[in-house]
Formats: structure tokens, C-alpha cells, sequence
């Protein structure tokens, strides 16, 4: 019958580095259209600025992929039992909550 992939999804953290280097791959093309332009060349500023448009638009199409695998910018990570256990072990549910007990004293100071 047919094959099976032996390639792994790639999680959403990793596609938005991906993302995020090709968004950097844009400025350097950016750097590059500029730099051909000043010296006058308009063949290696039309290369340059093609790659510009390329990786700028490939890294937030992306990035946007990766935040769709994450579940988006503001997405609650998913807790392990690491992080459960450190929240047993060493946090109050004060702590938790953000309050401060009731023998802090704030002090305001001029800036």
C-alpha cells in the first residue's frame, strides 16, 4: 500500500522560530536592496528586493501557522506535572492570587 511519513510534525514554537528567521532573512534583503541601490546597480536591487518581499511574506505567513499550531500569542501553555508540582511545593495561593500579606508596607518613593 502506500508509504508512511517517517518526518514529525513540526510543533508550533518551532514554526514560529522558522518564522521569525525568515522575517530576519527579510531585513537582511532589505539591507542588501538598499545597499544595491546606492551603488547604482538595478538588476542586484531587483534580486534583493524580490527576496525581500519573499521572506517577509513567507515569515508571517509562518508565523501565523505556528501560532495557529500554538493556539495563538496569549494561548495558556499546558501545564505538566512539573510545573503542578513546583506550584505544591514552593507557592501560597497568595502567591498564586497576587496578594501580599497583611504586614507589607509600601513605600513611595520620588522618582
Amino acid at each position: 500500500m502506500g508509504k508512511e511519513s517517517k518526518m514529525k510534525k513540526m510543533s508550533g514554537g518551532t514554526v514560529v522560530y522558522l518564522g521569525y528567521v525568515l522575517i530576519l532573512l527579510g531585513f537582511v534583503s532589505l539591507g542588501a536592496t538598499v545597499a544595491a541601490l546606492a551603488f547604482g546597480s538595478p538588476s542586484l536591487a531587483l534580486a534583493a528586493g524580490i527576496a525581500l518581499i519573499v521572506a517577509l511574506g513567507a515569515g508571517v505567513a509562518v508565523i501565523r501557522r505556528g501560532l495557529r499550531i500554538k493556539g495563538g500569542i496569549w494561548a495558556k501553555p499546558e501545564a505538566d506535572d512539573r510545573v503542578e508540582s513546583y506550584l505544591a511545593t514552593y507557592r501560597t495561593t497568595a502567591d498564586a492570587v497576587g496578594d501580599e500579606p497583611a504586614d507589607v508596607v509600601k513605600v513611595r518613593r520620588a522618582a
